[in-house]
């Protein structure tokens, strides 16, 4: 979905893996589901946000967001409620004043 915007996205299916992928690439923005396989996504985005302080994180669960919020500590920026439109993504990213890359 991202890729269209002209964004390079790099993606992985375990929380492990997340950690390994934020080592190797300068991200900007993190999409964590908040059930990956061998952590959960509370747990990755805030060991993500230790090893980069400045990555917007942004958690997507099917369950109700009040845990989120309490959980903005270890580096939530924001909730996205699955299933949701691409349409709600990118406006949440916007609203988080991360633009699309550039066209090359």
């Amino acid at each position: 979905m991202l890729t269209v915007d002209g964004n390079r996205v790099v993606g992985t299916s375990s929380g492990e893996g997340a950690l390994t992928v934020i080592e190797q690439w300068d991200a900007d923005l993190a999409l964590v589901a908040s059930d990956l396989p061998g952590a959960s996504g509370i747990e990755v985005a805030r060991r993500l946000r230790e090893r980069n302080p400045d990555l917007l994180v942004i958690l997507m669960s099917d369950e109700v967001p009040g845990p989120v919020v309490r959980e903005r500590s270890i580096g939530v920026n924001a909730y996205l409620a699955k299933p949701f439109r691409f349409e709600s993504l990118r406006a949440l990213i916007e609203s988080l004043q991360l633009t699309p890359a550039p066209a090359e």
